[in-house]
């Protein structure tokens, strides 16, 4: 070894590994950080992508208020035409 630091933290790292129910424990706990992450990270992607949503939507209402041709407001809101159908056909005014 390079230093005395580094071996003594190899042995302490073995020696970690080495305890079964320590090592169970971080597992464990790794775990679970692992997925409280992914669950933040998913929540905070569905609302952005619930935002982007109903912005597109209030652009659509406008449009459509305005009498803006279907095709022109698919090609505008990046949505397919079908959808832009359905969506004015439904609306609630």
């Amino acid at each position: 070894m390079a230093t005395p630091e580094i071996g003594d933290a190899i042995e302490a790292s073995d020696a970690f590994i080495m305890d079964e129910i320590t090592y169970r424990k971080y597992l464990q706990r790794e775990s679970l950080i692992w997925d409280y992450n992914n669950d933040i990270l998913g929540s905070r992607q569905v609302g952005y992508d619930e935002g982007e949503e109903a912005k597109a939507r209030d652009m659509i209402d406008g449009m459509l208020d305005e009498g803006d041709p279907l095709p022109k407001i698919a090609r505008i809101s990046k949505w397919p035409l079908e959808k832009v159908e359905e969506y004015a056909k439904n609306r609630k005014i």
